[in-house]
């Protein structure tokens, strides 16, 4: 080992080395690496920008993609809510139109023109309803409201500066709305408060559109265009939207497309439809109306109702031009007839109403030279009465008077179930047999030696016809009576609608004796008092009692009768509807009995008093048991009031206390004499329809 060696040397020498190494660059160093640097530099930088610019412009093609698209979906949901793609907007009110002055928009110009129901809130909230006109049916029944003319708005697409605009158009109502229109008018922005006409700005639904194409189709599964100037005869629309800008130094650009269809048709063009002109005529129990077709009308709403009662809807969509309904004898139909289309339903005015009174009355085809007597009594007729009576009237003459003879032939719905047989006056003071078949037939037989061929009454004459939906109680003859069979009906009772009773039959005496109890009434159908009907047995005349305990007493019967009719119309004792007769001493005026008649209350006051009605269906009864007046011919025995007349006079056939009355009952209320007996009369079989 060098003990003579330095051991500091080494560490010396090698930090000399090092100082060497730490001076840095030198030029040549540095000329060399610093352009190096800056290409290094320069080209990140470069890729930097171009990075970032390509997020910019991606970011904004992605913000045009969306706009776009919401765009779409803003006019698919107008277009949903729309009823009608317009060829155009027609002139509109300044500054609205497309000008800003009052030109139209158009679907040839490239414009989308959506014609739309105003909704009295915003369409898309769910509670929200259409705004409706408040004729014809008013604005409070929900089922009614919807008929009424729709208010109509019309929506407007356009492209203005580069930009996709929407501008609603609010018409000023030509009538009375149902509730306000939640839509404004909208104008370009910058309208002046001037300009009352906008409440606010239209929408800006898109900026930098370069391209706004939309297509028309028929139907919604079309793929083949129609021409934009048939734009009023599509149901689906296609648009597209192109847009485009500069984005961080690049152009940039996007298209999208969408199809959509309206869901209601309706045109806001279309006029309403005018009022129909309605006619109306009633003939064999129909009333029947017609009115010429209504241009731009599709359907009428048709509504009726009787005698000035409750409107009755028919049809809310009918095409016919017609309306016929049956309807009761005597009553007033009338009608109302609205035109329809998709704009609405046309207004109610007098045109659209018609009325029409069916005869009460069926004027007879009398045959074999019966004709109407004339002068002031009733030709003859039939009707059915609105509760299903049939009632026959009328005073005839001149005609054949062989037994068996044919005076006319009933329509098969105003016909009985059997035969029945009825007493009638023929000429002064005779009586005759009367046959209603239930053919239809109606003959006249049994004529009473001495009587000419002067008049026979058909007053009187009621019954229940075939086609009734009454039930009838079978009354079980007694005491040796029977009924006769054959053709004719059996004994038997029904009430009608107005509470009146019927029976009707022919008994066979058989064995049974003078003033016997021939049946016994249905529970319920017995008068409050005995009455006295006329009636027919073979060879005359007849009398019947119906009594208080419901019991049916025959008052004339011989060994020489065989047969005996009943047919009688009577109230039972649950009735309250009668009106009373005062009785005064001289001629008697309205409501009055007079001429010394009263009421005949011997016997403890078991016989009907004289009283009046008229039932609903416009049938008048008269009742009652009188005495003591003056019985000669011409004797007003009582007057009936104003609403209680016939319209021309009637003979009618009663019974008195010396067998055989007659009195005439006038269309000035009087009830006159002509053959009574002041012992006693009854009023009993007095029935007649009240004049209308």
């Amino acid at each position: 080992m060098d003990l003579h060696r330095n051991p500091f040397r080494g560490d010396l020498m090698s930090r000399a080395n090092m100082q060497s190494r730490s001076r840095g660059f030198t030029l040549i160093e540095m000329l060399v690496i610093v352009p190096v640097a800056l290409l290094v530099i320069t080209g990140f930088i470069a890729l930097m920008v171009t990075m970032v610019g390509n997020v910019i412009a991606g970011r904004a093609s992605n913000v045009m993609t969306y706009d776009i698209q919401s765009a779409l979906n803003t006019i698919e949901q107008d277009v949903r809510l729309s009823t009608q793609f317009q060829n155009s907007s027609g002139t509109l009110p300044s500054p609205q139109g497309k000008d800003g002055a009052m030109s139209a928009f158009t679907s040839t110009t490239g414009d989308l023109v959506l014609g739309e129901i105003a909704t009295n809130k915003n369409p898309i909230d769910p509670t929200r309803s259409f705004v409706y006109y408040n004729a014809p049916f008013g604005c409070t029944d929900p089922a009614e409201i919807y008929k009424n003319r729709i208010f109509f708005i019309t929506v407007a697409y356009f492209v203005k500066d580069g930009s996709l605009w929407r501008r609603t158009y609010v018409p000023s109502p030509s009538g009375t709305l149902c509730s306000s229109q939640w839509q404004v008018n909208t104008c370009a922005p910058g309208y002046t408060s001037a300009q009352t006409r906008c409440q606010t700005s239209d929408s800006e639904i898109l900026k930098d559109v370069t391209n706004f194409t939309v297509s028309y189709y028929t139907n919604p599964q079309d793929t083949v265009a129609i021409s934009s100037a048939a734009a009023d005869t599509a149901s689906s629309i296609q648009v597209s939207i192109q847009s485009g800008k500069t984005s961080a130094g690049r152009a940039i650009s996007a298209t999208s497309t969408g199809r959509s269809s309206k869901l209601s048709d309706k045109d806001i063009t279309l006029a309403t439809p005018a009022s129909p002109v309605v006619t109306g005529f009633s003939a064999d129990g129909n009333a029947t109306f017609s009115w010429p077709g209504v241009p731009t009308a599709t359907s009428y709403i048709v509504r009726y109702n009787i005698n000035g009662g409750a409107w009755i809807t028919t049809s809310e969509n009918t095409t016919a031009t017609t309306f016929s309904i049956a309807a009761e004898r005597g009553v007033t139909v009338s009608i109302k007839v609205f035109a329809r289309n998709t704009t609405g339903t046309s207004a109610d005015i007098a045109s659209n109403n018609a009325s029409t009174t069916t005869p009460l009355w069926t004027q007879c085809a009398l045959q074999n030279g019966w004709t109407d007597f004339g002068s002031s009594y009733e030709g003859c007729g039939y009707t059915t009465t609105s509760h299903g009576v049939v009632v026959l009237k009328g005073l005839i003459g001149g005609g054949s008077i062989v037994d068996g003879t044919l005076l006319l032939i009933l329509p098969p719905d105003q016909r009985p179930t059997h035969n029945l047989i009825f007493q009638v006056t023929i000429s002064t003071n005779k009586l005759a047999r009367l046959d209603v078949a239930s053919n239809g037939h109606v003959r006249v037989s049994e004529i009473e030696a001495g009587a000419t061929a002067g008049y026979i009454s058909l007053s009187g004459i009621t019954f229940i016809p075939s086609n009734s939906t009454y039930s009838w109680n079978a009354l079980t003859p007694i005491n040796g009576w029977t009924n006769f069979g054959s053709v004719y009906s059996p004994l038997r009772s029904t009430t009608d609608a107005s509470g009146r009773v019927h029976t009707q039959g022919l008994l066979q005496r058989n064995t049974a004796a003078a003033g016997s109890d021939m049946a016994n009434m249905a529970s319920g159908t017995q008068p409050d008092k005995v009455h006295l009907f006329p009636s027919r047995r073979n060879g005359g005349y007849n009398e019947v009692g119906m009594r208080p305990n419901a019991t049916m007493m025959d008052r004339y019967v011989t060994s020489a009768n065989t047969w005996y009719s009943y047919q009688t119309l009577h109230y039972n004792t649950a009735f309250n509807g009668w009106q009373s007769f005062a009785f005064v001493a001289g001629v008697p005026g309205d409501s009055q009995m007079g001429n010394g008649w009263v009421y005949y209350n011997d016997s403890g006051s078991i016989h009907e008093p004289p009283q009046y009605t008229k039932s609903a269906d416009g049938m008048v009864t008269v009742k009652g048991m009188i005495r003591s007046g003056t019985a000669t011919s011409g004797t007003v025995i009582a007057k009936l009031p104003a609403g209680y007349r016939p319209q021309g006079q009637h003979i009618f056939h009663l019974i008195s206390q010396t067998g055989f009355a007659r009195v005439y009952v006038k269309a000035n209320g009087d009830i006159e004499a002509v053959v009574v007996s002041s012992g006693w009369t009854s009023l009993d079989g007095i029935h007649f329809m009240a004049s209308p």
